[in-house]
């Protein structure tokens, strides 16, 4: 009896012991997870944290290269919308010399641009090319010039070219000389020393 006794003893203290140890385990084991848990938290909270910073640092960059970038954007665009002013200009300057020749006299302006053209020329024999639709006003052109140039007595002959906008083209007989005294030449030679001053103008009315 007491051999069976002692064995029954044993046998609870071991399930006590088991149980114990069986309780420690899963505490132990709970804890663990508790702390792997954390630890995520923790790490997924760090890198939530770094991500934000990152994209913070990011878009603070791209704030700043687009910052830097927008005094040459808007001086580009003030260049091409002066440019395309400037263009503008130009291209009504060209119709207000076709219509001030008009209001001045066709033959009168076409005689002076030729006797301008002459003047700077040598020789006597002379082709003064006219617009086709100035050709009416040909008429009595070789006299005008000659008059004008204060050279005589000189030969010219009138041709019509339909490419011409107006003025005209002098060349001598011979073709080795050539002077170009149309609006749009003109206008060209002069251009350079108005685009300058037109844009010193509005620069001077932006300060």
């Amino acid at each position: 009896m007491e051999i069976i006794g002692n064995a029954k003893g044993l046998a609870r203290e071991i399930e006590e012991m088991a149980r114990r140890e069986s309780a420690g385990i899963i505490s132990a084991a709970e804890e663990e997870a508790a702390r792997i848990l954390a630890d995520a938290g923790a790490a997924a909270a760090e890198a939530k944290r770094e991500l934000l910073a990152s994209a913070l640092a990011a878009a603070a960059r791209r704030r700043e290269v687009m910052l830097a970038a927008v005094p040459g954007e808007a001086g580009r665009l003030r260049a091409d919308f002066r440019e395309a002013v400037l263009d503008s200009i130009k291209s009504r300057a060209l119709e207000l010399a076709g219509a001030e020749a008009e209001r001045a006299g066709k033959a009168a302006v076409l005689a002076g641009l030729a006797a301008q053209a002459v003047s700077r020329m040598e020789g006597e024999n002379f082709v003064v090319v006219v617009a086709a639709s100035d050709g009416g006003a040909a008429a009595g052109l070789a006299a005008g010039i000659e008059r004008l140039a204060g050279r005589g007595p000189l030969k010219i002959k009138i041709e019509e070219d339909q490419g011409l906008g107006g003025g005209v083209v002098v060349r001598d007989g011979e073709g080795r000389q050539r002077w170009d005294n149309s609006f749009r030449a003109r206008l060209e030679r002069l251009w350079p020393e108005l685009r300058g001053r037109l844009i010193r103008g509005a620069e001077g009315e932006e300060k």
